[in-house]
Formats: structure tokens, C-alpha cells, sequence
């Protein structure tokens, strides 16, 4: 086997004979060295299918961070390649068996919906990464307010507390001022203080 020098573009050449764990150990060195393109060839020699679809999310990601940002209308290179990653890093999530690895890859998909400007999708994809703070962000700029409180209510432990004492704040005005008295089970310990001034203020005009 080839030693591997960092810089060197080509990819390393093994005997034909070399075993699939040869093979796997030069795409694992590859790959930390972040030779993404490279590591995939080598994964795929070694029979490594979840591993070489990694290694293309990691390679996607580069190609969209290299992509600069252009003010052009119509000009989507920069969306469809993060499109790209966030596709990539998800189902590289729904594969993993590690759950920090799982957690880590549904982040850097919500990131990519994040680029995106997919408040949505990203709120929904930092929840699976067990980023709660960043869920309930991105949940109360999607307007999501019923899942902004679910999430708060049953991970607020998990979670900035200022930034969760802030949203269960804008979520009592939003349904004060929705004039909804009839909040959703689940949700009225956080909305207490709502429904009770939105009926002292009937009762004071009754």
C-alpha cells in the first residue's frame, strides 16, 4: 500500500490484489484527511456502500461551499447543490446506527435547510438532531407555534432557558391574540397565563 500524502489529488493506487480492508483503511485515512472524492472510490472498492455515501454528502457540501452567493434572480446553483446536501446528510442520518453520528448528520441537514431559508424543514431536522434550542428558533420562524410548544414543553430541560422562556412568551401572545381559549391539551401548562388573561379581559367587558 501507498503512503498517502496530504495535497496529493490523485488517488492512492493499491495492488489488485489488495483485500477489502486495505482498501477500508485507505478510504478511512482519506476521509480524514478530506479527501471525500478519493475516500469514495476507496469505499467502494472495499464494498462499503453506507461509508461511500457519506463520504459523497461530505464531498456535496464542499461543492455548495464553494458556490458564492449571488444576488442574480433566477440563479439557483447555490440552492440545488444545498438541496443536494440536505437530501444527502439525511439519509445518511436514516442509515446511521450511532447515534452520534445520526445527530450529527440531521445537523448538518438542518443547517443546509437553514441556507435554504426552509425554516420548516430545518426546525423539524435540528428536533431529530436533539437540538432543541435551535428547533424552537427555527419552529417560531416558520410560524410553527404548536410545535415551538411541544418541543418546549417536553425538552425544555434539554434546552437555553432564557431563549425557551422568551418563546413560551411569544407563543402566549400569539394564542391571546389568535383569541384561542381552547389550547390543545397537551400544550395548557405553557398556556395558563394566555387563557387566563384572555379571560379577565372578557370578563371585564361582560
Amino acid at each position: 500500500m501507498q503512503t498517502f500524502t496530504p495535497g496529493n489529488e490523485s488517488l492512492p493506487q493499491l495492488a489488485v490484489s489488495s483485500s477489502a480492508e486495505e482498501w477500508a483503511k485507505m478510504a478511512r485515512t482519506l476521509f480524514l484527511h478530506k479527501r471525500y472524492v478519493q475516500a469514495m472510490h476507496s469505499y467502494e472498492r472495499a464494498g462499503m456502500p453506507r461509508e461511500r455515501a457519506i463520504a459523497n454528502a461530505y464531498h456535496l457540501r464542499d461543492q455548495a461551499r464553494g458556490i458564492s452567493i449571488r444576488s442574480r434572480p433566477g440563479d439557483n446553483e447555490r440552492r440545488q447543490a444545498y438541496v443536494k446536501v440536505a437530501e444527502a446528510f439525511l439519509a445518511s442520518a436514516q442509515e446511521a446506527t450511532i447515534i452520534r453520528e445520526r445527530n450529527e448528520y440531521y445537523r448538518i441537514a438542518a443547517e443546509a435547510f437553514v441556507v435554504l431559508d426552509d425554516h420548516a424543514q430545518a426546525a423539524q431536522t435540528f428536533e431529530k438532531a436533539s437540538m432543541f434550542t435551535e428547533a424552537v428558533q427555527h419552529y417560531r420562524h416558520a410560524g410553527m407555534f404548536d410545535e415551538m410548544v411541544l418541543v418546549i414543553k417536553n425538552h425544555g430541560n434539554s434546552m437555553d432557558s432564557s431563549v425557551a422562556a422568551k418563546l413560551t412568551d411569544v407563543a402566549r401572545y400569539f394564542y391571546f391574540q389568535r383569541g384561542d381559549l381552547k389550547c390543545v391539551p397537551s400544550y395548557c401548562p405553557l398556556l395558563t397565563t394566555s387563557q387566563y388573561y384572555v379571560q379577565e379581559s372578557i370578563a371585564s367587558v361582560l
